[in-house]
Parts: structure tokens; C-alpha cells; sequence
């Protein structure tokens, strides 16, 4: 694979109650023997900066969850999950839901018009 990360992935803790998912990596790469896959996709440029996930779901490694920010206690940390997770809610698009199938006289829906 690109940078010799393997393909096998896994989702563990790192001891502090929170789980990533990470992967073994070539020593090379100045992780250590295994690196959290969200650092891979979102490389921070200098110490001391971490990534987050936008909507706070660790398994979400889509580029554009993920954000670099600076070390954070937990409880600013999940103060800005939830602020983060509120601003995309104001973006996201308003789609019309499908309407309700009228029904027969039994209640059943009517699936023929």
C-alpha cells in the first residue's frame, strides 16, 4: 500500500477511553509501529496539533470530518465536537421528505394511482 501501511486496520482503545482506528506502519514514517489512520489522511504540520472529527464519530474518516486543532482538555474538546457538529447541521441541505402514501378505507397504503 502507499507509505508501506498495511491493509489490515483495526479499531482499538489508546488507553484513555477512546477508540481509533489505526494501522501498522514502517517505522520510517516516525510513528512507531502503528499510527492512527486520521493522522495518515490529515497529517499535522507541527507538535502539538491533533486531529479531530468533526461530528465526533472516530470511524468517520472522511477528509472532510476530520480538522486540525490545537491539544485541548476533554471537555473543550467535546465542546467543540459539538459546536463543529451544530455548524454542519446549519449547512447541511434541507431536503424535501417523500409524502405519505394515501391510504385505502382498511388503512392499507394505496400502492396503484
Amino acid at each position: 500500500m502507499l507509505m508501506g501501511v498495511t491493509p489490515n486496520w483495526s479499531f482499538n482503545h489508546n488507553g484513555t477511553n477512546h477508540s481509533y482506528v489505526r494501522a501498522h506502519v514502517p517505522p520510517r514514517l516516525g510513528f512507531g509501529n502503528t499510527a492512527m489512520i486520521s493522522r495518515l489522511i490529515l497529517p499535522p504540520a507541527v507538535r502539538g496539533v491533533v486531529v479531530r472529527h468533526r461530528d465526533g464519530d472516530r470511524l468517520n474518516l472522511q477528509l472532510s470530518n476530520l480538522i486540525l486543532s490545537e491539544r485541548m482538555t476533554g471537555a473543550q474538546a467535546w465542546e467543540a465536537t459539538i459546536l463543529n457538529f451544530m455548524e454542519a447541521e446549519e449547512k447541511r441541505p434541507i431536503v424535501p421528505q417523500p409524502t405519505a402514501l394515501p391510504l385505502d378505507l382498511a388503512g392499507y397504503p394505496l400502492l396503484w394511482l
